[in-house]
């Protein structure tokens, strides 16, 4: 990330250098698609789909051992507040019992 900032010209960050196709530009959708290695997105949207990934592979847990924050190298207490900030319900209210 830090290098494709630093390459940055302006209009939307491309992270060619990562895929190795250095140079192409990525195909862009205009419906929005689940598949966002394909997607140009903004650092938001793809911070949201990191953290609702690793959420799945936690099963919803945030704080402790195995928990989502320690996953992403966060505190719990950040995670939330980023969490928060994107739009990403936690917590009872959003099980289905």
């Amino acid at each position: 990330m830090e290098r494709e900032l630093i390459r940055h010209k302006g209009g939307p960050l491309l992270f060619d250098t990562l895929s190795g196709n250095q140079g192409e530009t990525p195909p862009v959708s205009n419906q929005k698609s689940h598949d966002i290695d394909n997607e140009i997105c903004t650092l938001d949207e793809l911070m949201a789909f990191h953290i609702r990934r690793t959420l799945d592979k936690t099963s919803g847990k945030i704080h402790g051992p195995g928990g989502a924050a320690e996953l992403l190298g966060l505190k719990s207490t950040t995670l939330r507040a980023k969490m928060d900030r994107l739009g990403i319900m936690y917590g009872r209210k959003d099980r289905i019992l």
